[in-house]
């Protein structure tokens, strides 16, 4: 009996092994809690051996603690500065988030009134310290645990041996801190501070944004969108989207006066990114707010320069390859000709560049076609009949994002589709027909085929 509880407390340890090395692999930020693996090992005595080598590291190995690094919720994952120094990125302690508020107001307001342009680098550095302002507010205040080295607890000691046991079975190339931090519920933090510092953080950050003399650049969007994303106030992103390609380019002269520049609304280098117009609108989704839904689509992927984004991305490639169609068809059909002994040179060559073009061009066709009038991935949202293939594909995500709309605000149940009523379901229902799109066609309802 004592062999066989042996041999599971043992397996436990190389299960936790393996799982330490799993989550450190798959997410470098995991936070690992002392709690639970004080709760299952409290009954297990530990080596002296063990006990002996977990003092040795401990009092050889001094690990500083890292810096704060932002959830990437919407941004590509990158590799941060503290995982290439071998180090977990743990959140931060902060002082008084009420003084913090305060600072990070004056700061803002010291931008905005001043009579010079800001950098790009202060802006940024604004939005980020609003973006951890507000992952205070909704995930809590970070603290560090500390255990009493001097108490007899065998938990105590149980959890810090089995700690520096899983450190050694840990990767060597990404070592892990002694002690571990553990982020308090957001409740620690009352919630009627919560509720106004999320208003006074939303408004401050769109405040920032809206200033003339701040440059709107796509670094400074994606921060601005993940605040507000994050807060849930989805509400005041339309208008900065239209600001984004619309906005004025300041200018300092040499006088201290400031220019601006009109912006070519319609380059596509102001499109809004993928990604920030599917985080909008699906924060419009979330408060349920299906005019302000429509707003984004209006001022993201509606706008010319997305559609513009779209041909160069998707169609310049296909067409290039087509405008190299005649000459290589020349170049085959010349060889052709010169390796047969049937027809005249001159007649081989044309009949076969003839017969080529005319066979590429044929399939090429009937890809095209194949690929506009394709509608197996829509659910809702399908086009009206007549509407030019053209404009099905070039407006494609216009009509995906009014699809999920419809996905969200219908019935979830297929067989229950066509039954929604509401002022709001016919205002989508009329806002699709006005943009060449029928919500609910009869003839591909389940049942209607």
């Amino acid at each position: 009996m004592a062999h066989a509880a042996l041999t599971r407390r043992v397996g436990f340890v190389c299960h936790s092994c393996q799982l330490a090395q799993l989550s450190h692999r798959a997410a470098p930020t995991q936070q690992l809690t002392t709690s639970i693996i004080t709760a299952s090992l409290a009954q297990r005595p530990l080596s002296r051996r063990r006990l002996y080598k977990s003092e040795q590291r401990r009092a050889a190995t001094v690990v500083a603690r890292p810096k704060v690094i932002p959830p990437q919720a919407i941004r590509k994952p990158t590799e941060s500065p503290s995982l290439q120094n071998g180090t977990i990125s743990l959140p931060t302690e902060v002082g008084d988030p009420r003084a913090a508020l305060a600072s990070l107001r004056q700061d803002m307001s010291h931008i905005m009134a001043s009579k010079t342009l800001p950098t790009n680098e202060q802006v940024y550095g604004l939005l980020d310290r609003t973006l951890q302002f507000a992952n205070l507010v909704v995930f809590g205040q970070p603290e560090q645990p500390t255990l009493d080295q001097d108490s007899s607890d065998d938990k105590s000691t149980a959890s810090s041996s089995v700690l520096d046991d899983l450190d050694e079975c840990a990767s060597g190339s990404a070592p892990r801190p002694k002690k571990y931090t553990v982020v308090s519920p957001a409740s620690a933090l009352p919630l009627s501070f919560r509720t106004k510092a999320a208003d006074t953080l939303c408004e401050m950050a769109y405040q920032l944004v809206r200033d003339p003399k701040v440059i709107v650049h796509e670094e400074i969007l994606d921060l601005y969108v993940r605040i507000q994303c994050l807060l849930g106030k989805p509400q005041y992103l339309p208008e900065i989207f239209h600001l984004y390609s619309h906005k004025p380019v300041p200018k300092q002269t040499g006088g201290g006066s400031i220019e601006y520049t009109s912006t070519q609304a319609w380059h596509p280098r102001y499109d809004i990114p993928r990604t920030l117009s599917d985080a909008a609108l699906d924060a419009a989704i979330q408060v349920k707010d299906m005019p302000l839904a429509i707003a984004i689509i209006d001022t993201t992927v509606a706008r010319p320069n997305h559609k513009l984004t779209r041909l160069f991305r998707k169609a310049v490639p296909p067409l290039l390859a087509v405008a190299c169609t005649p000459v290589i068809a020349y170049a085959g059909a010349s060889w052709i000709s010169t390796v047969q002994n049937v027809w005249d040179e001159d007649m081989a060559k044309y009949t076969a560049l003839a017969g080529s073009i005319a066979y590429i061009g044929t399939l090429g066709t009937i890809g095209f076609v194949a690929m506009t009038t394709w509608n197996d991935h829509m659910e809702r949202v399908v086009w009206q009949p007549g509407t030019g293939l053209w404009d099905r594909w070039i407006r494609e995500d216009e009509r995906l994002y009014f699809d999920r709309i419809a996905l969200a605000w219908g019935f979830q149940e297929k067989w229950r589709r066509g039954e929604e009523q509401g002022d709001e379901w016919e205002a989508l229902r009329e806002t699709c027909g006005l943009r060449s799109m029928v919500l609910d066609k009869t003839d591909l309802m389940e049942g209607m085929q």
